[in-house]
C-alpha cells in the first residue's frame, strides 16, 4: 500500500463520524419519543378519568410541567452535543487535510529521490498539495488571504480561540484552525 493510498484511506475513515455517536443520538431521540408518547397517554387518561379530585389534577399538571422541563433540558443537551461533535469533525477534517498535504509533499520528494533529481530547490510542495484549483489565484485574492490571515493572527494573539475567531470573521472553524496551525513561529 502506498503512502497516497494510506492517506486516502485515512481521509475516507475520518470523513464519517464514529458509529457510536449516531447510536447515542438515536438512543436519545428514542428516549425523547418515548417520554413524549407517555406524556400524551397520561393526558388522555387524566382527561377521561372524572374520579380525580381537583388536588390530584393539580398534582398531575405539576408532574407534566416537570416532565416538559426535563425534555427541554434534554433537547438543549442534545443540541450542545451536536455542536461539539461538529467542531470535533471540523478539527479532524482540518488535521486530515494537513496530513494529506504533508503526505503528497513526501511522495513528491520520494519520487524525485528515486529518479535521481533530488535537489534543495525541489522542496516546494506539488501543485495538488499547495492548491485545490488548477489555475493560480488572482493577486486581489492573495491580498484578501493575507488580510484574512492577519486578522486571524491578531485575534489569536488577543487570546481568542479558533471557534470564537471563526464566528467573528464568518469563517469555517477548520479553516481558522488550519491557518493557525500553519503559522510560522
Amino acid at each position: 500500500m502506498t503512502l497516497a493510498q494510506a492517506a486516502q484511506q485515512a481521509a475516507d475513515q475520518a470523513a464519517e463520524p464514529p458509529p457510536y455517536i449516531w447510536l447515542l443520538l438515536l438512543g436519545i431521540v428514542l428516549v425523547i419519543a418515548y417520554l413524549f408518547i407517555s406524556i400524551r397517554a397520561k393526558r388522555r387518561r387524566s382527561a377521561t378519568d372524572p374520579s380525580l379530585s381537583a388536588t390530584e389534577q393539580i398534582e398531575r399538571n405539576r408532574q407534566l410541567k416537570g416532565m416538559r422541563g426535563d425534555l427541554e433540558t434534554i433537547m438543549v443537551e442534545i443540541e450542545q452535543m451536536a455542536k461539539r461533535v461538529g467542531h470535533q469533525l471540523d478539527a479532524k477534517a482540518t488535521r486530515l487535510e494537513q496530513l494529506i498535504n504533508e503526505a503528497e509533499l513526501k511522495i513528491a520528494q520520494l519520487d524525485r529521490a528515486q529518479n535521481g533529481h533530488d535537489s534543495p530547490a525541489d522542496d516546494s510542495p506539488p501543485a495538488s498539495a499547495s492548491s485545490n484549483d488548477a489555475t493560480p489565484a488572482p493577486a486581489s485574492d492573495e491580498s484578501q488571504d493575507d488580510d484574512r490571515r492577519r486578522r486571524i493572527y491578531a485575534l489569536a494573539d488577543a487570546g481568542h480561540d479558533a471557534h470564537e475567531i471563526a464566528l467573528e470573521l464568518n469563517e469555517m472553524p477548520g479553516t481558522v484552525e488550519l491557518i493557525l496551525n500553519l503559522r510560522q513561529p
